[in-house]
C-alpha cells in the first residue's frame, strides 16, 4: 500500500501496532517527521523531532509543552502508564491519610486529657481543639477522595484491563513454554534423523566399494573408445592442414609438436605486424576526441555569445524609469576554468598534421593534456570524478554572466556589485525587466512563425514595494507576451488593476481548489 514503506529515519519507524490500518495511519502522519540528534541536524529537514521533544517545522524551532506528553492516551503502554500514575497518586493519598490518622489519634488523646483536666487548664489549651477539628476535616476530605477513586468506574476499567493483560501475559508464558517443549522434541527428531543419515551414508559407501569388476571394465573400455575417437579426429585435422597448406608434417599424435610450433610462429608474426597499427589507431582516436572536445566547447561558447547579443538587441530599446540593461558574457573568473578558456577560443588544433593549420604551443598543449588526463581518469560509480567530468564538459562553466545597468545620469553599475548592497526590491527590478524583455525579443526574432509566449512567475514581486510593483505591471502591459503571476493575497490588491483575470486558489491540507474567478473585462497581459 501507499504508506507501507517509510523513510528509516522517520519517527514512524518507532510506532508498532497489531492493527494494520492504525499502523498505516500512524505512518501517514509521522512519515514526514524525521528523527534528529541535535538542533543543527533538524535544519536539514522540513519537519523533525529530537528525543528531548524539540520540534522543527515551517523553519521554526520550539519545545513541546510537557503537559502534552506527560500522560499518554494512545498506545499499548498508555493504560499501563496511566494505571501507574493513578496507583502512585492513590498510594500518596493513603500515606497522607495514614499520617492524618496518627495525628488524629494523638489529638484525641490530648482532647481526652483536656476534658479530664480543670477548666482553667482547658482554656489555656483551647488552640489544640481548633487544631484537632482542622485535622479531622482534612482527614474526612481525604477519605472522600479515596472513596471517589475506588468507586471511579475508569479506575475499575483500568484494573480490569490490567487483569486482562496479566491473563494474556500468563497465556503468552504458557505458549512460550509449549514452544520450548516443541523445540526440544524437534531437536531430538533432528538428532535421530542425523543418525539415520549417517547410517545411510555408511551403507552407500559400502555399496560403492562393492561395485563389480565388470562395471569398472565397462568404464575403462568406454574411455579408451572415446580417446581413440578423439585421436582419429586430431589426425584427420592434421591431414586437412597438410592438404590445404602443403605442409608435409607427420600425421600422428607423435607429430603434434610440429603443428604447435607452427601456430606459435604465426601468432608472433601477427602480433608484431599489428602492434604498430594499434598504437597509431589509439593515437588518432585520442587526437580525434581532443579535437572534438575543444571544437565542441568553442562552438557552444560562440553560440552562447551570439544568443546574448540577440537578447541585448531587444534590451537596447527598453527604458525602465531611466535605467537601461544589457547582458555581459565574459571569460569565467574561476581559475579552475579560466586557464582553459583562451586556449579553447584560440581556434588552434591540439595536433596539426599539415602546414596550413596552426597547432597549440607546447605549453598550452601541456595545460590541455592535464585536462584530458582528468577526463580519461573517469570511472563509472565514482561520484566525485563523475561530477568533475560533467563540470569540465559544460561550456557554461567557462563563462561569467552579469547585467550592466546604465542609469539616467550616465553612471554604469554591475548587478553583481549592487545585489548585496541594495534592498530586495531594487535587486529584483532588473531581474523581472530582463527576463520579460528577453522573451519579448525571442518573439520578435520569429515574425513569420505562428507561436506564442507564456511566462509564469511564482511568488512574484515578493520583495518589492507597491510603487515598484505598479511600475513593473505598467511595463508588462506594453509587452506582447502573456504573463501569469502567482502572488500572495497581500500583493493581489496592488496587481489586480493591471490584469484581466484573477483566480482565487484556496488550499486546505493537501487539497487545493479554485473557488472564485474574477474577469476584470479589460485588455490585459
Amino acid at each position: 500500500m501507499k504508506y507501507d514503506e517509510v523513510d528509516e529515519n522517520s519517527v514512524a519507524t518507532l510506532v508498532t501496532s497489531k492493527n494494520k490500518y492504525a499502523l498505516l495511519y500512524a505512518k501517514m502522519i509521522l512519515g514526514r517527521v524525521k528523527k534528529a540528534n541535535s538542533v543543527e541536524e533538524m535544519k536539514q529537514y522540513r519537519t523533525a523531532l529530537t528525543k528531548s521533544c524539540m520540534v522543527y517545522k515551517n523553519y521554526t524551532l520550539r519545545a513541546l509543552n510537557p503537559k502534552v506528553y506527560e500522560i499518554p492516551y494512545i498506545g499499548i503502554e498508555a493504560y499501563k502508564l496511566q494505571i501507574k500514575l493513578i496507583e502512585t497518586k492513590l498510594n500518596q493519598l493513603k500515606e497522607t491519610m495514614s499520617e492524618n490518622t496518627k495525628i488524629q489519634k494523638t489529638l484525641e488523646k490530648k482532647l481526652y486529657l483536656i476534658r479530664q483536666s480543670k477548666s482553667a487548664l482547658l482554656v489555656k489549651q483551647v488552640g489544640i481543639i481548633d487544631e484537632y477539628h482542622t485535622i479531622k476535616q482534612a482527614t474526612t476530605s481525604l477519605q472522600k477522595q479515596y472513596d471517589a477513586i475506588k468507586n471511579n468506574p475508569t479506575y475499575i476499567d483500568y484494573l480490569n484491563a490490567l487483569e486482562k493483560v496479566q491473563k494474556e501475559l500468563n497465556t503468552l508464558n504458557q505458549t512460550i513454554s509449549e514452544k520450548y517443549t516443541f523445540k526440544g522434541q524437534q531437536q531430538e527428531s533432528l538428532k535421530s534423523a542425523q543418525e539415520e543419515l549417517l547410517q545411510s551414508e555408511q551403507k552407500l559407501e559400502s555399496l560403492q566399494s562393492q561395485r563389480t569388476l565388470n562395471e569398472l571394465h565397462t568404464i575403462i573400455v568406454d574411455g579408451e573408445n572415446t580417446l581413440h575417437m578423439k585421436e582419429n579426429q586430431v589426425i584427420q585435422n592434421m591431414h586437412d592442414f597438410n592438404l590445404v597448406f602443403d605442409a608435409g608434417y607427420e600425421e600422428s599424435i607423435n607429430g603434434y609438436h610440429q603443428y604447435q610450433d607452427e601456430l606459435m610462429r604465426l601468432r608472433d608474426i601477427e602480433v608484431v605486424e599489428r602492434q604498430s597499427e594499434v598504437i597509431e589507431a589509439k593515437r588518432k582516436s585520442e587526437a580525434s576526441f581532443q579535437e572534438s572536445f575543444i571544437s565542441k566547447l568553442q562552438s557552444n561558447i560562440k553560440n552562447a555569445r551570439r544568443e546574448i547579443d540577440q537578447l541585448n538587441k531587444g534590451l537596447v530599446e527598453i527604458d525602465f524609469n531611466g535605467d537601461r540593461y544589457r547582458f555581459i558574457c565574459s571569460k569565467s573568473k574561476n581559475p579552475r576554468y579560466s586557464r582553459y578558456y583562451d586556449i579553447i577560443m584560440s581556434g588552434q588544433q591540439f595536433y596539426s598534421e599539415d602546414l596550413f593549420t596552426t597547432s597549440l604551443s607546447d605549453e598550452n598543449r601541456a595545460i590541455m593534456g592535464e585536462l584530458f588526463d582528468r577526463l580519461s581518469d573517469y570511472e563509472q560509480g565514482d561520484d566525485a570524478i563523475e561530477q568533475a567530468l560533467r563540470d569540465f564538459t559544460d561550456y557554461r562553466r567557462y563563462l561569467s554572466y552579469d547585467i550592466e545597468i546604465t542609469h539616467e545620469n550616465g553612471d554604469v553599475t554591475l548587478y553583481s556589485k549592487v545585489s548585496d548592497e541594495k534592498s530586495g526590491g531594487e535587486t529584483q527590478t532588473p531581474f523581472y525587466v530582463v527576463i520579460a524583455s528577453s522573451f519579448q525579443q525571442r518573439i520578435k526574432e520569429r515574425p513569420n512563425e505562428d507561436s506564442g509566449c507564456v511566462v509564469l512567475f511564482d511568488e512574484a514581486f515578493n520583495n518589492m514595494d507597491e510603487t515598484r510593483i505598479q511600475e513593473m505591471m505598467k511595463f508588462y502591459r506594453e509587452l506582447n507576451i502573456q504573463i501569469i503571476l502567482a502572488v500572495p493575497p497581500a500583493r493581489a490588491e496592488t496587481i489586480m488593476p493591471y490584469i484581466e483575470t484573477t483566480l482565487v486558489v484556496v488550499k486546505t491540507s493537501e487539497n487545493a481548489a479554485i473557488v472564485r474567478g474574477i474577469n476584470h473585462a479589460r485588455e490585459g497581459l
